[in-house]
């Protein structure tokens, strides 16, 4: 019955997420019919579930395209600020001044970040993946530099007459304390790492799921422009739910 119990409330978020979805399109799909609206405004979900599957062979290879630039950035992004957070999380004051530097480049719109870097490297791929890594790279330096020193001082001090050297207390105390935060940042980061890709891909891109939208919509070609969205949605619930399911297997003692 505990069992029972215990997977029934695993699956409860994403039976309501998917009831709140249902919801949402059904109410799209009402609202667009019995208000009659133009379909160069928006147009229903019913016209634009079939363009999914028939112009998938338009669609596939550019969210393709966009999905290698947010998987590379967000990977080589979060393994920067996780091993750079975890080398300078005892010097408070070198974490300090990154965080800092956290918050001004985060400051500076994703518009004019891409046309900065597009100006030294270009609008290839390689670009895109600067972006994303960049902008992941704070999210998980900050979560690791905070994080691993989240532990109480009674398991500091008893690490501490046991003579344990850096390594030992790092690997059997701050690191599975940290666990859940870093897991947290890597969520942080999908959604971050997608929605810059897509914006950045607006300024210059040599395809990708936000070049696609662009011309689409030059076009009038509204169903394209949605399909391509829904696309990059699903995308980002199936690598957000893998690191979910990450979670769960890396830190068992604890909802992540």
């Amino acid at each position: 019955m505990n069992r029972r119990s215990a997977n029934l409330h695993s699956i409860r978020p994403l039976i309501v997420a998917y009831i709140v979805f249902t919801f949402l399109i059904f109410g799209w799909e009402l609202t667009v019919y019995l208000k009659d609206i133009s379909q160069i405004v928006i147009v229903k979900p019913s016209d634009i579930y079939p363009v999914m599957f028939t112009d998938a062979d338009i669609l596939l290879p550019q969210l393709k395209y966009t999905f290698l630039e947010v998987f590379w950035g967000w990977s080589i992004g979060s393994i920067i600020g996780f091993v750079l957070g975890a080398i300078i999380y005892r010097f408070r004051k070198l974490a300090s001044a990154f965080n800092s530097s956290a918050v001004v480049i985060n400051s500076i719109p994703i518009i004019a970040l891409s046309a900065i870097i597009g100006g030294f490297i270009g609008t290839g791929m390689d670009a895109k993946i600067f972006i994303v890594g960049l902008l992941c790279f704070f999210p998980m330096f900050i979560s690791t530099t905070s994080s691993l020193s989240s532990a109480q001082t009674e398991q500091k001090d008893l690490f501490w007459v046991y003579n344990s050297d850096l390594v030992d207390r790092f690997i059997k105390l701050d690191l599975p304390h940290a666990l859940p935060f870093i897991l947290n940042a890597l969520k942080i980061n999908v959604v971050v790492g997608i929605f810059a890709a897509v914006v950045s891909e607006f300024f210059g891109a040599q395809g990708g799921i936000g070049a696609l939208i662009l011309s689409k919509k030059g076009l009038y070609d509204l169903p394209v422009v949605w399909a391509a969205i829904f696309y990059m949605v699903l995308t980002g619930v199936i690598f957000y739910f893998c690191i979910s399911l990450l979670g769960k297997f890396l830190v068992p003692w604890k909802r992540a």
